[in-house]
């Protein structure tokens, strides 16, 4: 995990999110060397990946050194045809959301601590699981938050569960914090968030969150 605030910065990133769910779950148990083949035999994208990172004839996971957090993250991120990043806006809410003036420098520890919902809203269920549910604290462990150059992978949201975020934000009743540390910080962090969530429901992705230095 990266220690301290100042280098810390936070990114979003498109996922095939069927791809991200299978690996998490392959990865995580107690027999992942069985599991991680079986997946690689039955799904032809996965061993595709594979193939492209220049990890060729993988048959199981011992045969790849990538810690589990890398090897989640490259396998199952959105990349263009070059083989770079797919962005989700363009760099514009990287810049803004990158470091923000959070506890944490997290733009969703910034919404969790001001953004009201009404009763029986999903909204900030769904901004704690993109936020930390593949941390140790809830996972159990720490694999996947503590990955190759600092990368650290907080959390994640599923395409249809990007869809709800999205739908929710932008059309359920819910408000702002008297006690707002920064006057508009919720408003803009939204305003920047839904661009991600749009972009990414519009090609049927999920996304996930990282921190890294």
């Amino acid at each position: 995990m990266i220690s301290g605030n100042t280098r810390a910065f936070y990114t979003f990133d498109a996922i095939e999110s069927d791809i991200f769910s299978e690996l998490m779950s392959s990865l995580q148990t107690n027999d992942d060397d069985n599991s991680f083949s079986d997946l690689i035999k039955k799904n032809e994208e996965v061993s595709m990946r594979l193939d492209s990172e220049g990890q060729k004839n993988i048959s199981s996971r011992n045969d790849i050194s990538w810690d589990d957090a890398t090897l989640l993250w490259v396998l199952s991120s959105i990349r263009k045809a070059d083989g770079s990043m797919e962005s989700l806006d363009k760099g514009r809410a990287r810049e803004k959301l990158g470091r923000y003036p959070s506890a944490d420098g997290s733009p969703l520890t910034y919404l969790e601590d001001y953004l009201i919902q009404e009763d029986g809203s999903n909204i900030l269920s769904l901004l704690t699981k993109l936020q930390g549910c593949l941390s140790e604290k809830h996972l159990g462990h720490s694999r996947f938050e503590n990955g190759f150059g600092g990368l650290e992978l907080r959390g994640w949201l599923s395409a249809d569960e990007v869809a709800t975020l999205r739908q929710e934000l932008q059309k359920t009743p819910w408000g702002v914090s008297s006690h707002e540390l920064y006057d508009g910080g919720v408003m803009e962090v939204v305003k920047h968030l839904m661009i991600i969530l749009r972009s990414a429901h519009s090609s049927g992705w999920g996304i996930v969150f990282r921190r890294h230095a």
